[in-house]
């Protein structure tokens, strides 16, 4: 079993996959090779995949993140030949949640907390939707002032490479185009040409760290939040209502509501590789001519239960009774 999963992981040793990713995988089939009871990876049978994602649920896994490892442990089984072990029953069941968006006062509080440069950073995350890598990479030579556009593209000397495998252009506002323009004639050159870097000219790994610490000065918190390890957001910046990939999600959402493009071209904005991953922001899309059609109605039905003598604010089962009679 150990060996099966060392030549498995072999096969996707950083550049092949990210660090991260891979590291995920590696502690998954490690998990794996402990907790089976079987020594050699020919003998697992589905209740040792069961027992598993028993194991998984044990040690406080999420269903989403019991589902994602058993995809993981599945995927070592089909290398060596084993398939189809999991009936569709099996696997675990996780509600997708609807994704969660900055609202515009919420936008305002976080940009106005912000000093300059940090303002123009958290502005970009929202108007291009990039991924945290994605704009700790972004170079001047990706930023297009003459289209006002903005590219991901792979960086070798970072071994940065887009997800997905493929470069990809987003369009931006003028009004980005101007901020930046007027940033960079006061920015520090540095020696990658990194638009967004550290103080020591180097890629900067905490974005989402300085926006909760930000936001915890501006008293943007929710107060309710507690971390797995037991930080309070009362306490300090740990809220888990702010973090960088919301800014993701408010650009895909705001974008498809304001009908701005298809979903088609969102896809391609947001470097998915296939539509259903964009087709998710349909959920939190606010439709203002829905939203008009449900308060008509709404109020045409008061209209019409007050005509038959039903008030809204008086207990519904002495009105029933009073129907009834």
């Amino acid at each position: 079993m150990a060996e099966a999963a060392a030549s498995y992981l072999k096969d996707l040793e950083p550049p092949q996959r990210e660090p991260k990713i891979y590291q995920s995988y590696k502690h998954c089939l490690d998990f794996f090779a402990n907790e089976c009871a079987k020594k050699f990876i020919l003998d697992v049978k589905r209740e040792d995949v069961l027992a598993f994602i028993r194991k998984l649920y044990e040690f406080g896994c999420s269903p989403r993140t019991a589902c994602n490892r058993a995809v993981i442990v599945s995927q070592l089984l089909k290398a060596n030949g084993i398939t189809k072990l999991l009936h569709n029953r099996d696997w675990p069941d996780y509600v997708d949640p609807i994704r969660s968006i900055y609202e515009p006062e919420e936008i305002q509080g976080i940009l106005k907390a912000c000093d300059g440069p940090a303002r123009i950073l958290y502005l970009t995350y929202l108007l291009t939707g990039f991924r945290d890598k994605e704009m700790r990479y972004l170079t001047w030579r990706d930023v297009d002032f003459r289209n006002h556009a903005i590219r991901v593209t792979a960086k070798p000397m970072y071994a940065f490479k887009p997800k997905n495998e493929e470069e990809r252009e987003v369009p931006v506002p003028e009004s980005l185009m101007s901020a930046l323009k007027k940033y960079k004639a006061e920015q520090k050159a540095n020696r990658d040409s990194l638009v967004f870097p550290n103080e020591s000219g180097r890629p900067e790994k905490r974005h989402e760290l300085k926006l909760k610490r930000n936001a915890f000065h501006a008293k943007m918190n929710c107060g309710q939040c507690v971390s797995k390890h037991g930080n309070k957001c009362s306490e300090g910046p740990h809220c888990s209502k702010l973090f960088l990939h919301k800014f993701r999600h408010t650009f895909a959402t705001r974008n498809l509501q304001d009908h701005v493009c298809d979903i088609k071209s969102l896809q391609n904005w947001m470097g998915h590789k296939d539509l259903a991953s964009t087709m998710v922001y349909l959920k939190s899309v606010r439709n203002k001519d829905v939203m008009a059609r449900v308060n008509s109605s709404w109020r045409r039905w008061q209209f019409e239960s007050r005509a038959v003598g039903f008030d809204s604010h008086r207990p519904y089962q002495s009105q029933m009774n009073r129907a009834r009679r």
